[in-house]
């Protein structure tokens, strides 16, 4: 007999308004929200800015005059602060971006200087130096540190979220949240004075000149004096926390029987089983331990369940422990709901099964094997405590008692749980 169970598994999804305990504005030194139609700093230094050549357009969410679009042929925007000065230590630098022109070397940030040793760092699209789609780069003297998108993540023509940083231990680039590369040559000293540029390589002659200008639009600039953290970058890259699984408590399942786990409003996510199945839905024909990973970009969250599998065939005496629970959940989650006989009797002649509570009072009674107590006594929730249950049942079964007729009596106890 094959009882085929669906086992709804809910969960919930904190968005990244209300899901992150870091103060994202610790560490900023320079904020360029672009909402128009003014470009203007609006970091704790209010730093001037110098543009050249820049137009509003509208931004991811279709807002206009919300971006910045550079043209790729003369535009840039620098950051003038000579207290902007990291030198050495960790910092970070995070933008939205989209990108036009996927062919030509181009600069999307650069900040450095031209004296000796000539420290510099750049965000490059096809940096003749690296061959990649893109690149984050530092280099002083002969000593050059690359971390690369390879996958090419930026050139689909739509918005991403760029963070380029520099911990104390690597330098990293994150696209959309998700880590593209690191490099561990974090000796190399970057972020040497305070101009930055966006939109084109600045070079050192006086008056500057620039090169390699990017086509595409920037939004939302950050530079911090600190790497961000995980949390922080999926909460500028607007990517929700994973969802919280729940798989339910570790349950008994007959020989003959299926259970089936279903994961309930998966949107936006990976989902991958124990044994590389990656379905809504998931099984269960036998005992043994089964988990699920539900990730995205930057979270992951997963859970699992230990199923054990029983012979539900008669007789129950002396199988108490395995064949009927001592404890159940009756909170509406479709988890061991309910309090029942596991048994498949091929001819049950007569059944019965009372629970009692502390005092002697009969809480439930059924005549129906099949039927269980789902924790409420005159309709009304009982309340969490430790209940008596007796059940005298007459079967009949090939190989038993030469088929004639078996009666038992069988009692235990069972722990009501909200």
């Amino acid at each position: 007999m094959i009882n085929k169970t669906a086992l709804l598994i809910g969960f919930a999804c904190w968005f990244v308004n209300i899901a992150y305990s870091q103060n994202i504005a610790q560490g900023l030194i320079a904020y360029l929200p672009i909402d128009g139609p003014t470009i203007m700093d609006e970091g704790p230094d209010m730093s001037s800015l110098e543009t050249q050549d820049l137009t509003l357009v509208s931004d991811r969410k279709n807002q206009s005059q919300a971006a910045v679009a550079f043209n790729g042929t003369s535009s840039f925007l620098r950051i003038l602060n000579d207290n902007l000065n990291v030198n050495q230590a960790p910092y970070a630098i995070a933008f939205w971006m989209k990108v036009d022109n996927t062919e030509n070397t181009q600069t999307v940030f650069h900040v450095g200087t031209g004296s000796a040793p000539a420290p510099n760092t750049w965000v490059k699209i096809r940096a003749a130096n690296t061959g990649q789609p893109a690149s984050f780069i530092s280099s002083q003297e002969d000593q050059t540190a690359f971390v690369h998108d390879k996958a090419g993540l930026l050139f689909d023509g739509e918005w991403h979220h760029v963070v380029a940083q520099r911990t104390p231990s690597e330098m990293q680039l994150f696209i959309d949240c998700t880590l593209a590369g690191t490099d561990e040559r974090t000796q190399i000293s970057v972020l040497s004075n305070g101009s930055f540029t966006f939109g084109a390589l600045a070079g050192f002659t006086s008056p500057e000149t620039y090169s390699e200008f990017f086509q595409g639009a920037l939004d939302e600039i950050r530079v911090y004096d600190r790497p961000l953290t995980t949390s922080e970058i999926a909460q500028l890259s607007e990517t929700p926390v994973a969802p919280r699984v729940y798989l339910g408590v570790d349950t008994t399942l007959c020989l003959s029987d299926e259970l089936t786990l279903t994961l309930l409003e998966i949107k936006n996510y990976e989902i991958r089983w124990q044994d590389g199945s990656t379905s809504s839905q998931y099984t269960i024909t036998k005992g043994g331990t089964y988990s699920v990973e539900v990730s995205n970009s930057c979270f992951s969250s997963g859970d699992e369940i230990k199923i054990t599998s029983i012979d539900c065939t008669c007789p129950l005496k002396n199988k108490e422990e395995e064949r009927i629970p001592n404890a159940f959940t009756p909170n509406g989650d479709e988890i061991n709901n309910t309090f029942r006989v596991l048994t498949y009797c091929k001819e049950i002649l007569s059944f019965n099964m009372k629970v009692f509570n502390r005092w002697g009072q009969l809480v439930f009674e059924t005549g129906d094997y099949q039927q269980g107590w789902d924790g409420e006594f005159n309709s009304q929730p009982a309340p969490s405590d430790t209940y008596t249950w007796v059940i005298d049942f007459t079967y009949r079964e090939d190989g038993i008692n030469n088929g004639n007729p078996v009666s038992e009596v069988v009692s235990g106890e069972v722990t009501l749980i909200r």
